[in-house]
């Protein structure tokens, strides 16, 4: 099959070598094959690309292929990202190509097959799709090709789910790294139409992702790792010490009103208010340990206690009650 193998749910190949013109003709011809003789050609099919080297090509190519086979296509009229993409299969009702190749090297672009009920496409799905990559092309209908904004219906589901207002009202510093990726101009541009304002990274499209690949690992984040390094810089050049709650309020992913919360014991553990998700919490944490050691820095513990706390009957010493930084409480994690 001239290199075309199908992994999760799609085929990703070497822009130039397998992911050439013929192949992706064939593939593009197998899943018009696998759509028609499951839902005829009243089914539309959706396209989208990321901002990948030709994936703007590979796909207009695609939704001429398809047009002419007799389907009706809705073309993204710009770089979209999988999930808007996924979103709007479910709530258009219609097939979907993503030409991505995810967290795959620069010189890498795939072809995501993505079914109508927006989830991955199964094995069983796939599999039928294979067996017609070798059918000659065929003429089925009259179709056509229509360029689409995708992000509209995206950003209308999402006011229903998110509470912007909310959000503005958080005393904290977002900062937003595109990656270079195809999440520009929707995340970002979200967060202007509410008015909250942000710090921004990498927010152009670059085909080679900046000499990196568009997934947030340390070594493509040096941006981040430096707001880490500067936080405990600037707090120990202050006061002598820095801490590392104040260092994830510096670098804004934990919000004032959120801490101050925490210390009056209306939050239960630090990490629920965290603006970021275990792994990257971890990842500042870690950094954090790496700028103490490479900078000759003394750990010492650091204790938290509830403030607000009263005497018993007004009389005596106030109780100490300390506070928790984990979900878990595991006593390494609270060091």
């Amino acid at each position: 099959m001239d290199g075309i193998k199908f992994g999760t749910d799609g085929w990703r190949a070497i822009v130039g070598k397998d992911f050439n013109k013929d192949n992706v003709t064939k593939v593009c011809n197998a899943v018009g094959k696998y759509v028609y003789k499951n839902f005829g050609t009243s089914k539309k099919i959706i396209i989208g690309y990321d901002p990948r080297n030709m994936a703007d090509e590979f796909s207009y190519l695609a939704a001429e292929i398809l047009s002419q086979m007799g389907f009706e296509i809705l073309y993204s009229d710009k770089v979209v990202p999988t999930p808007v993409l996924a979103y709007n299969a479910k709530h258009l009702n219609a097939c979907a190509l993503m030409f991505t190749a995810s967290h795959n090297p620069p010189e890498y672009l795939g072809i995501k097959f993505i079914p109508d009920y927006a989830g991955p496409a199964t094995s069983e799905i796939t599999d039928k799709i294979i067996a017609y990559l070798e059918d000659k092309p065929e003429k089925f209908a009259d179709g056509k090709i229509e360029k689409y904004d995708f992000s509209k219906d995206y950003f209308e589901h999402l006011e229903s789910l998110i509470d912007f207002e909310k959000i503005k009202t958080l005393k904290t510093n977002i900062i937003f790294d595109g990656l270079y990726s195809a999440s520009i101009g929707y995340f970002d541009k979200l967060l202007t139409l509410h008015g909250i304002k942000f710090e921004s990274l990498h927010l152009w499209h670059d085909k080679n992702f900046g000499g990196g690949m568009p997934e947030p690992k340390p070594k493509y984040l040096k941006e981040l790792i430096g707001k880490v390094h500067s936080a405990v810089y600037h707090q120990c050049q202050r006061r002598g010490y820095a801490t590392p709650v104040d260092v994830l309020m510096e670098v804004g992913v934990l919000p004032k009103q959120k801490y101050e919360d925490w210390r009056f014991g209306r939050v239960d553990y630090l990490e629920r208010v965290c603006t970021v998700n275990l792994r990257k919490l971890s990842f500042i944490m870690h950094q954090m340990r790496v700028y103490a050691q490479k900078t000759g820095l003394k750990p010492s513990f650091c204790y938290y206690k509830q403030w607000g706390v009263k005497k018993k009957n007004g009389q005596g010493h106030k109780p100490v009650i300390p506070l928790r930084f984990s979900k878990s409480g595991d006593p390494e994690i609270e060091k």
